[in-house]
């Protein structure tokens, strides 16, 4: 039998991956960029070079067409059909922007997903309310997107052509599942969010690979999720475009969806289509 090749180059990569988190959650995050710190700690500017590295070695920098849909949703006591222009249901004004996964309080953002099914279980996770108001975007220009969601399984230790890979994937694979991790609602989440939200920081802002967003799979039930980096300003409707717009909500596409038909996309017993 072959003998495994030693797991030093992939411990390594995940150790980088902990002490990011390490640092973040109780050491500092004014001076991530400083460094060596008068405590020792390095700059992390390297391990976030590392990333963009890692994550153009493995292909995971797609292009998402003109015309790709993006749904996006608002819980309600009832349902009637509210009748959504891009104001009322895209990006979240500065002013009004909280803590999220992948933006910190005050930045805005558009977080949305696949399908009907996927936008409702994330926006019922913390909310009874029984409706839900949904509406599709459509990607006015193509986007580039960093695809957390499409990470490839670890190759087999033994695999000759693709072994040297393993390391490279268990550490994007650390942090990817760090997305779609659920985060408990105990007065701490912010400090969950942290790290993720330095990442997404750094693609928005600083790293070689020149992305518009994030993709990654729900933490409540698999599906997809995209994060892109526009607040309101990014989101039109049909016949407003500008050059900062991003998104154009699709006319025809708002529907209000009952919690118990999450999976079928249509409308319940008395919902209503716009």
């Amino acid at each position: 039998m072959r003998k495994a090749p030693a797991q030093g180059a992939s411990d390594a990569v995940h150790a980088m991956w902990t002490s990011f988190r390490r640092q973040l959650d109780h050491e500092r995050r004014f001076t991530l960029f400083a460094g060596p710190d008068r405590h020792g700690n390095p700059s992390l500017v390297p391990m976030l070079e590392a990333v963009s590295a890692v994550v153009d070695r493995l292909g995971l920098v797609r292009t998402l067409p003109a015309g790709h849909q993006v749904w996006r949703g608002r819980m309600r006591e009832n349902d009637t059909a509210p009748g959504y222009r891009a104001a009322g249901i895209g990006s979240t004004p500065p002013a009004r922007a909280t803590a999220n996964r992948m933006s910190p309080v005050g930045v805005s953002m558009f977080y949305g997903s696949a399908d009907v099914a996927t936008v409702l279980a994330e926006i019922s996770a913390h909310d009874p309310r029984p409706y839900a108001a949904v509406a599709a975007f459509e990607l006015i220009r193509p986007l580039s997107v960093v695809d957390l969601a499409a990470v490839p399984a670890v190759p087999s230790l033994f695999d000759p052509d693709r072994r040297s890979l393993t390391g490279p994937i268990e550490f994007v694979r650390s942090f990817s599942e760090d997305l779609s991790r659920p985060v408990v609602r105990d007065g701490h989440e912010h400090l969950a969010y942290v790290p993720t939200q330095v990442l997404t920081e750094y693609f928005r802002c600083l790293s070689p690979l020149t992305v518009d967003g994030i993709t990654f799979r729900s933490a409540h039930n698999g599906g997809t999720n995209y994060v892109l980096f526009t607040g309101p300003q990014g989101c039109v409707d049909p016949g407003a475009e500008t050059p900062q717009a991003m998104l154009r909500l699709r006319p025809g596409s708002e529907r209000v969806v009952a919690r118990r038909n999450a999976g079928s996309g249509r409308p319940p017993g008395g919902g209503q289509r716009c």
